[in-house]
């Protein structure tokens, strides 16, 4: 999921009997009063079962340092902007475009 569709999908994942895996981009962290309604042991494996990718200084992932109620949940990976001018917000908009450019710069220092 990306977005709030990202933290829904945590949410989803978690709260089966049997907790599934989930992917989010740009994810928005679960507030405290959802993480606590999980269960236990499905938060404490959270780190197993829940990737995050966003792109440095997104605006969405970084909520949580202006709202203590936020929590995240899972592995974290932080891939560069595509450009350092591109604003907090086109960083979370545009994730998409600065994934890929990311990708291909990966891509051709394989050659």
């Amino acid at each position: 999921g990306h977005s709030k569709g990202a933290s829904e999908a945590v949410y989803a994942a978690l709260s089966q009997e049997t907790p599934l895996k989930a992917v989010g981009f740009s994810s928005a962290d679960l507030g405290g009063a959802l993480v606590r309604g999980l269960p236990p042991e499905n938060v404490a494996r959270a780190k197993e079962l829940v990737s995050h990718f966003h792109v440095k200084a997104d605006l969405v992932p970084n909520l949580r340092f202006v709202t203590p109620s936020l929590r995240p949940l899972g592995s974290e990976s932080v891939i560069p902007a595509e450009s350092t001018l591109s604003s907090s917000l086109s960083r979370h908009d545009a994730f998409a475009n600065h994934i890929v450019h990311w990708a291909d710069q990966k891509i051709a220092n394989l050659g």
